[in-house]
C-alpha cells in the first residue's frame, strides 16, 4: 500500500494512504477519548474520527485534554 506524508504537531511522519484521523491516532497507541484534533486548521469533532480522511500533506494537531485543578 502506498504511503503518504502528513505533519503531525510540528513533525512531519508517513502513514498509509487512505488513513481516516482515527487510524492516526491508533497509529500513535492514542486512544481517541479526551483527544482534540483539527487537520489543516480546523476542528474534528471526535464523532468524525473515523470518517475524516487524510491526505498527503494535511498539518494535523493533536492536542490531549488533561483535568486538573
Amino acid at each position: 500500500m502506498n504511503k503518504i506524508t502528513i505533519t503531525v504537531n510540528g513533525k512531519e511522519m508517513e502513514i498509509e494512504e487512505n488513513a481516516t484521523l482515527a487510524d492516526l491516532l491508533t497509529h500513535l497507541n492514542m486512544k481517541p477519548m479526551g483527544i482534540a484534533a483539527e487537520v489543516n486548521g480546523a476542528l474534528v469533532s471526535s464523532t468524525d474520527f473515523g470518517e475524516t480522511k487524510l491526505n498527503n500533506g494535511d498539518e494535523t494537531l493533536l492536542v490531549k485534554m488533561v483535568g486538573g485543578g
